[in-house]
Protein backbone atom coordinates (compact mmCIF):
# COMPACT_ATOMS: atom_id res chain seq x y z
CA UNK A 1 0.00 0.00 0.00
CA UNK A 2 0.72 3.71 0.01
CA UNK A 3 2.88 4.34 -2.75
CA UNK A 4 2.39 7.56 -5.45
CA UNK A 5 -0.34 7.20 -7.48
CA UNK A 6 -0.60 7.74 -11.67
CA UNK A 7 -3.90 10.32 -12.16
CA UNK A 8 -4.00 8.25 -15.72
CA UNK A 9 -4.41 5.16 -13.09
CA UNK A 10 -6.65 6.57 -11.02
CA UNK A 11 -8.52 7.26 -13.58
CA UNK A 12 -8.46 4.04 -15.14
CA UNK A 13 -9.61 2.84 -11.75
CA UNK A 14 -12.98 5.02 -11.01
CA UNK A 15 -13.58 4.45 -14.82
CA UNK A 16 -13.72 0.33 -13.88
CA UNK A 17 -15.07 0.74 -11.00
CA UNK A 18 -18.40 2.42 -12.27
CA UNK A 19 -16.86 5.95 -10.63
CA UNK A 20 -15.87 8.09 -13.51
CA UNK A 21 -17.33 11.38 -12.67
CA UNK A 22 -14.24 12.48 -11.20
CA UNK A 23 -12.31 11.01 -13.64
CA UNK A 24 -14.03 12.70 -16.69
CA UNK A 25 -12.62 16.38 -15.92
CA UNK A 26 -8.93 14.92 -17.08
CA UNK A 27 -5.98 13.50 -15.49
CA UNK A 28 -5.16 17.36 -14.48
CA UNK A 29 -8.08 17.77 -12.06
CA UNK A 30 -7.24 14.24 -10.62
CA UNK A 31 -3.78 15.53 -9.96
CA UNK A 32 -4.82 18.25 -8.46
CA UNK A 33 -6.83 16.66 -6.51
CA UNK A 34 -4.40 13.89 -5.22
CA UNK A 35 -2.23 16.57 -4.71
CA UNK A 36 -4.60 18.61 -2.55
CA UNK A 37 -4.76 15.37 -0.35
CA UNK A 38 -4.20 15.45 3.76
CA UNK A 39 -2.92 12.06 2.85
CA UNK A 40 -3.66 8.96 0.21
CA UNK A 41 -3.39 5.18 0.53
CA UNK A 42 -3.06 3.39 -2.79
CA UNK A 43 -3.30 -0.91 -3.01
CA UNK A 44 -1.69 -2.50 -5.55
CA UNK A 45 -1.85 -6.06 -7.03
CA UNK A 46 1.63 -6.22 -8.56
CA UNK A 47 1.74 -2.91 -10.93
CA UNK A 48 -2.34 -2.51 -11.13
CA UNK A 49 -3.52 0.32 -8.83
CA UNK A 50 -6.68 -1.86 -7.31
CA UNK A 51 -7.47 0.18 -4.36
CA UNK A 52 -7.41 4.18 -3.78
CA UNK A 53 -8.62 6.56 -1.08
CA UNK A 54 -7.78 10.22 0.19
CA UNK A 55 -8.55 12.23 2.73
CA UNK A 56 -9.16 16.25 2.93
CA UNK A 57 -9.20 18.39 6.02
CA UNK A 58 -7.41 20.58 8.13
CA UNK A 59 -5.47 17.92 9.65
CA UNK A 60 -6.87 18.69 13.05
CA UNK A 61 -10.65 18.86 13.81
CA UNK A 62 -12.62 17.85 11.00
CA UNK A 63 -11.75 15.69 7.53
CA UNK A 64 -13.55 14.97 4.64
CA UNK A 65 -12.96 11.35 3.42
CA UNK A 66 -13.16 11.16 -0.70
CA UNK A 67 -12.28 9.05 -3.62
CA UNK A 68 -12.77 5.77 -2.05
CA UNK A 69 -12.36 3.21 -5.04
CA UNK A 70 -11.75 -0.52 -5.62
CA UNK A 71 -11.33 -2.49 -8.45
CA UNK A 72 -14.20 -4.16 -8.85
CA UNK A 73 -12.55 -7.84 -8.54
CA UNK A 74 -11.41 -7.04 -5.09
CA UNK A 75 -14.83 -5.77 -4.35
CA UNK A 76 -16.03 -7.67 -1.13
CA UNK A 77 -12.86 -8.76 -0.29
CA UNK A 78 -12.45 -6.47 2.76
CA UNK A 79 -9.94 -4.11 0.59
CA UNK A 80 -12.09 -0.76 1.44
CA UNK A 81 -11.80 -1.76 5.05
CA UNK A 82 -8.14 -1.87 4.69
CA UNK A 83 -7.92 1.00 2.78
CA UNK A 84 -9.90 3.48 4.59
CA UNK A 85 -8.71 2.29 7.88
CA UNK A 86 -4.95 2.97 6.46
CA UNK A 87 -6.30 6.19 5.73
CA UNK A 88 -7.92 7.06 9.24
CA UNK A 89 -4.81 5.59 11.52
CA UNK A 90 -3.63 7.74 14.08
CA UNK A 91 -6.13 10.44 13.82
CA UNK A 92 -8.57 9.31 16.29
CA UNK A 93 -9.59 13.33 17.35
CA UNK A 94 -10.88 13.68 14.15
CA UNK A 95 -14.38 13.84 13.14
CA UNK A 96 -14.32 12.31 9.25
CA UNK A 97 -17.38 13.33 6.74
CA UNK A 98 -17.85 11.18 3.35
CA UNK A 99 -20.07 10.39 1.03
CA UNK A 100 -21.02 6.84 0.34
CA UNK A 101 -21.96 5.30 -2.62
CA UNK A 102 -25.40 3.31 -2.74
CA UNK A 103 -25.06 0.14 -1.02
CA UNK A 104 -21.47 1.03 1.21
CA UNK A 105 -22.97 1.96 4.50
CA UNK A 106 -22.90 -0.88 5.97
CA UNK A 107 -18.92 -1.10 5.32
CA UNK A 108 -18.54 2.74 7.16
CA UNK A 109 -20.62 1.87 9.45
CA UNK A 110 -18.42 -0.55 10.21
CA UNK A 111 -15.68 1.77 10.38
CA UNK A 112 -17.76 3.53 13.07
CA UNK A 113 -19.77 6.12 10.45
CA UNK A 114 -23.14 6.96 11.15
CA UNK A 115 -25.85 8.72 9.38
CA UNK A 116 -25.91 12.14 9.39
CA UNK A 117 -29.36 14.22 8.91
CA UNK A 118 -27.17 17.76 8.97
CA UNK A 119 -24.90 17.46 5.94
CA UNK A 120 -25.58 19.23 2.92
CA UNK A 121 -24.04 19.40 -0.49
CA UNK A 122 -23.30 22.05 -3.30
CA UNK A 123 -23.21 20.40 -6.40
CA UNK A 124 -20.69 21.58 -9.02
CA UNK A 125 -22.52 23.99 -12.09
CA UNK A 126 -22.56 22.01 -14.98
CA UNK A 127 -22.60 24.46 -18.14
CA UNK A 128 -25.78 25.05 -19.82
CA UNK A 129 -28.11 23.94 -16.81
Amino acid sequence: MDFPVDPEALIELTTLAGLGNAARRGPEHMKLAVAGSLRTVSAWDGEQLVGFARLAGDGALIGYVAGVVVHPRWQGRGLGTRVVERLLEGREEERFILEARTGAGPMYERLGFQQAPWAMVRRRHSPGS
